[in-house]
């Protein structure tokens, strides 16, 4: 769910995704405690792809983006970070291997 998709850390931290492993302002608890932090309500009340183009195909993949890069990008994680772009160029390529992939199963 939401809430309970979490990554563990070697130390018991908790993060709401593995990219943000070791970056203990982006923690949303540790094992060891009962409980989620303040910040994990953040992550999960961001929705960002309400921002979307409304005709994005790929907003149920992505869901505006990835956290991390949206912060390294523009130092705040709420924003968008669209990948249209290269998902669009990339999109044939990766339904053709999914379809060899059916083909061999």
């Amino acid at each position: 769910s939401r809430h309970n998709g979490v990554t563990v850390a070697p130390d018991g931290t908790l993060y709401k995704c593995p990219t943000m492993v070791g970056y203990s302002e982006f923690s949303v608890g540790k094992v060891q405690e009962q409980g989620y932090n303040t910040r994990l309500e953040e992550f999960v009340s961001i929705r960002a792809w309400k921002r979307c183009d409304s005709d994005c195909p790929y907003v149920p993949v992505c869901s505006g983006g990835c956290r991390f890069m949206t912060y390294v990008r523009d130092g705040d994680f709420k924003g968008i970070f669209c990948e249209r772009d290269a998902l669009d160029r990339r999109a044939a390529e990766l339904i053709q291997c999914d379809y060899e992939t059916y083909l061999e199963g």
